[in-house]
């Protein structure tokens, strides 16, 4: 069942979007890690109700008047809203209840938003080509990971250092070429991994990485776990 609520604010007024069971993503101060609940009851303009994760050590952060951020995806579009817990209960199931919100804002995928994935690629440095893997990918840059037992044919890499990547960016069926710079190295004696900052993409090329990255999150509900 979907719900759709007013907000009353003086500084901002819209709708809360919500599903009955919808996921949302809690970030509770003094919780090391996010945490995923549902939507369990919603009164308006007061409350909302939800399942409290099963972790160990959140009771002792469930106390009234701790601060909780929400993350939700609805409709294609990621939300958020910051909340206080009001109670918690334990019998005949374990719920939370939260304060209504006062603001609702949508968040854009924004060019910075990464995603992780396992993209082959090549990457050109130097006068030399590398086979590898993109790990994490962005409009802005990415994290290429090489594997080879051998330091010396890394010799070639500094920071600053002009690149080219090549790979399909998934959803496409022709090879991109992106150019860019080193941003960090951190290496061992098995890899390399090579932090990329990408240079004047290609409008075609931000399209196809914004759609690729909207699909990931779309894919694991609001945000990679």
């Amino acid at each position: 069942m979907k719900i759709e609520a007013s907000i009353k604010s003086s500084e901002k007024a819209g709708l809360l979007h919500v599903e009955f069971g919808g996921r949302l993503l809690l970030t509770i101060d003094g919780m090391e890690r996010n945490l995923w609940s549902t939507l369990i009851g919603i009164e308006p303009d007061n409350c909302l109700i939800i399942r409290t994760p099963k972790v160990d050590g959140i009771e002792s952060k469930l106390h009234k008047g701790n601060q909780v951020n929400i993350t939700y995806f609805f409709a294609g579009t990621v939300y958020g809203f910051q909340s206080k817990i009001l109670n918690n209960i334990n019998s005949p199931t374990s719920l939370i209840f939260i304060s209504y919100p006062n603001e609702i804002k949508r968040i854009e995928l924004r060019e910075h938003q990464r995603v992780d994935c396992y993209i082959p690629g090549h990457l050109g440095v130097a006068e030399q080509e590398y086979k590898g893997m993109i790990l994490d990918l962005s409009t802005k840059g990415c994290r290429f990971s090489m594997i080879h037992a051998d330091q010396l044919h890394f010799e070639y890499f500094d920071v600053g250092d002009q690149l080219s990547l090549n790979f399909i960016i998934p959803g496409s069926d022709a090879i991109r070429t992106l150019q860019g710079k080193v941003k960090s190295i951190i290496r061992d004696t098995k890899k390399m991994n090579i932090g990329v900052q990408f240079i004047n993409l290609d409008i075609d090329i931000i399209t196809e990485l914004k759609a690729y990255i909207k699909g990931i999150i779309d894919f694991a509900g609001v945000f990679p776990e």
